[in-house]
């Protein structure tokens, strides 16, 4: 027991009242973001994967969600909705040449309703499901390659890579459609 008992609480009380946050210049105002420019062309592809489930229930992992944001980091600060073509590979992880397993193709009113406004622009969400036809994948890991090709101006892409594929593997649920 301490011979001053009240001194290590009135300590700690200075102490905590001293390291206050301390502004030094001009104080951040809250200026409104416009409209996304109608000239606004995407020059980035941010690319997110959850992780694989099984959507089927027979162990082996066949779905992923996926959500992209666009971005034009010169003109504007927030992700875009643009109209154009969304296009997902599938490959083998220690394959991403020649054939993938898998591909996924979003355009027009399909591409328009997976785009969800967010606080930071606008978020593409995907629901991408190994096709019956291509069969179970087993492989270890896969890697997803996404490119954005907008009606007018540079295709953007993204990989993501190694994405887990095989067990544990649990029930599907997430997004999109």
């Amino acid at each position: 027991m301490s011979r001053f008992p009240g001194i290590p609480l009135a300590v700690v009380s200075a102490l905590c009242a001293s390291l206050g946050c301390v502004t030094d210049g001009p104080m951040p105002t809250n200026r409104r973001i416009g409209s996304q420019p109608s000239d606004a062309q995407a020059t980035v592809l941010l690319l997110n994967l959850g992780p694989a489930t099984d959507s089927d229930g027979d162990g082996v992992a066949d779905t992923v969600m996926a959500s992209v944001h666009l971005f034009d980091e010169m003109a504007y600060p927030l992700s875009l909705n643009l109209p154009g073509e969304m296009r997902f590979e599938a490959y083998p992880s220690e394959k991403t040449t020649g054939e993938p397993i898998e591909t996924w193709s979003f355009s027009g009113r399909d591409l328009a309703k997976r785009a969800y406004r967010v606080e930071v622009g606008t978020v593409y969400r995907f629901r991408l499901g190994i096709s019956p036809e291509v069969g179970p994948v087993k492989e270890r890991a896969m890697t997803f390659h996404c490119t954005f090709t907008p009606l007018h101006g540079k295709a953007v892409q993204a990989w993501h890579r190694d994405l887990r594929w095989t067990s544990p593997i649990g029930p599907s649920s997430g997004f999109g459609g």
